[in-house]
């Protein structure tokens, strides 16, 4: 095995470990230092060329999360300023492209300059970046800060908002709640039925509000909530409940798990996926076997959250 699988290997075990940390212990002392063992093993290190019009991550990072990275991403300084770039992946490698000259000028960056990227969700990167001495640069203070976009347009990529409260999607929850779609729910726009006694009581404020779905990718979308006042006490989301089936290809039957991380009136839905069918082929038969084909078997797998 190469010094570089033994790294990724070890870099999913140490997430899987620090997962299970969270879950074990939800105090927020320990999810404060979960989190911050979980950031520096997604952290990394890469050159900024003023010359060139891309910048290229480290191999390591195309390797272990290449796959998670969105279309678009922006880049969050200390200061809470955000550039979005493009990402651009090629025969095995990740690249920013456009938006990336735009850091030139707004942070006013040399030659010799590098950056430290900390890969936060498929949406957000974290920086800092360092001159050629190793002085940190200054990031602009603005009120509110800056925010300079892509006008891409692409109707393949809905401008969705990646969760600004958002750093890594949590793991625990005060409230947690399994909904299995019904065809309603996933052809009508709403996803209807969510009995208001129990989760929805404990968790929701006692009143119609615009409540935000944070989906497993880190997406962030605007679903009102509304009390129906019958004799079964239900409440419904709408909005971009529509579209979030879309995107994440939900289907009826599916059983999605919603939690909060607030212990009560919370306006913050964070949604799990339902669980993932995986097919895999095992090895072919030997020369002596009866078997004239593959095997294959069918394991079913669960997200953490």
């Amino acid at each position: 095995m190469s010094s570089l699988d033994s790294f990724i290997m070890f870099a999913r075990d140490q997430e899987a470990l620090i997962n299970m940390k969270v879950q074990d212990n939800s105090t927020p002392e320990v999810c404060m230092a979960v989190r911050s063992n979980l950031a520096k093993l997604r952290t990394f290190q890469m050159e900024y060329d003023i010359a060139a019009g891309k910048g290229r991550l480290p191999g390591v990072f195309a390797r272990q999360y290449g796959v998670q990275v969105a279309p678009y991403v922006m880049l969050r300084d200390p200061n809470m300023n955000e550039i979005e770039v493009k990402v651009e992946k090629k025969n095995g490698r990740v690249y920013f492209t456009e938006g990336w000259s735009k850091l030139h000028n707004f942070y006013n960056v040399g030659a010799g300059s590098w950056m430290t990227v900390v890969f936060a969700n498929r949406n957000l990167f974290l920086i800092r970046m360092n001159d050629l001495y190793g002085d940190e640069i200054f990031y602009p203070l603005n009120n509110p800060p800056s925010r300079l976009t892509l006008q891409h347009g692409a109707a393949e990529f809905p401008s969705v908002a990646c969760a600004p409260h958002v750093l890594f999607l949590p793991t625990s929850f005060y409230h947690s709640y399994a909904k299995p779609l019904t065809k309603d729910d996933v052809m009508s726009g709403k996803l209807h039925k969510l009995g208001w006694l129990g989760f929805c009581q404990a968790a929701f404020p006692a009143q119609e509000c615009q409540m935000t779905v944070v989906d497993y990718l880190g997406y962030s979308w605007k679903c009102p909530l509304k009390l129906h006042l019958t004799a079964d006490m239900t409440c419904s989301l709408s909005g971009d409940w529509r579209k979030i089936c879309k995107a994440r290809k939900l289907k009826i039957g599916d059983t999605i798990k919603f939690g909060v991380t607030q212990q009560c009136n919370s306006t913050v839905l964070y949604m799990s996926p339902p669980p993932m069918m995986v097919l895999r082929t095992n090895l072919p038969p030997s020369k002596d076997s009866t078997l004239s084909r593959h095997v294959f078997t069918v394991e079913k797998f669960f997200w953490m959250n």
